[in-house]
């Protein structure tokens, strides 16, 4: 799958209390800097 740079990405995770999901979270945001993303926006909501 290719991607051009003008594609916007959106990824849900979902998960229940403890660290998982915002490890989760901050894996995918090191790998799209790594993968050369220039805007990477990342934020959790506790309901």
């Amino acid at each position: 799958m290719s991607f051009k740079e003008t594609d916007i990405i959106n990824i849900v995770v979902a998960g229940t209390a403890g660290q998982g999901v915002i490890s989760v979270k901050r894996l995918i945001e090191f790998a799209a800097q790594k993968a050369g993303a220039e805007r990477i926006l990342g934020s959790e909501i506790f309901i």
